[in-house]
């Protein structure tokens, strides 16, 4: 239904600014205890992965390599020459 009357000029609207600021202020040092927390937490669990997923890298490279009719010492020549180029 429609009128030629507005509604939003009948009523009495008023606005007030509230004392509270718009954001509220995180604090620093939870924050950095909690953040410091969880990655002393998942420190273990990182380093066992990326442990066992070098392991497993290097043992499917030697199986490659073994089967393509290579040598050992040719892994560790390979491994030998890229630590002593870095």
């Amino acid at each position: 239904m429609q009128t030629k009357r507005s509604v939003r000029s009948e009523m009495d609207l008023s606005v007030v600014m509230m004392g509270q600021p718009g954001s509220v202020e995180v604090q620093k040092f939870p924050h950095a205890l909690i953040s410091i927390y969880l990655v002393l937490a998942f420190t273990p669990f990182v380093t066992f992965l990326i442990v066992n997923v070098a392991a497993e890298k290097e043992h499917r490279l030697k199986d490659t390599m073994t089967m393509m009719g290579l040598y050992d010492t040719a892994f560790w020549l390979s491994w030998g020459l890229l630590y002593a180029a870095l």
